[in-house]
């Protein structure tokens, strides 16, 4: 979700969307089109590894992680 925020937080406008929170419901909201492929794009490029074990979901490490992937898509 965090990365979500980022995501949709940097890129609303470019969007065409009114708000962050706009654009953050569309994405997860919508479930065909570009949306999806936002989305998509998103879960794939912040976590590359979908085999995580728990504690590793946990993890401060994994959050920073992901956030920094997120940077690749701005």
């Amino acid at each position: 979700m965090t990365a979500a925020v980022k995501y949709c937080g940097a890129k609303y406008k470019e969007w065409r969307c009114k708000t962050r929170n706009e654009a953050l419901y569309n994405l997860f909201a919508s479930n065909d089109g570009e949306w999806f492929e936002r989305l998509d794009t998103l879960i794939k490029t912040s976590i590359p590894d979908p085999d995580l074990s728990r504690d590793v979901l946990k993890s401060p490490p994994l959050t920073n992680t992901t956030l920094a992937n997120v940077d690749q898509l701005l």
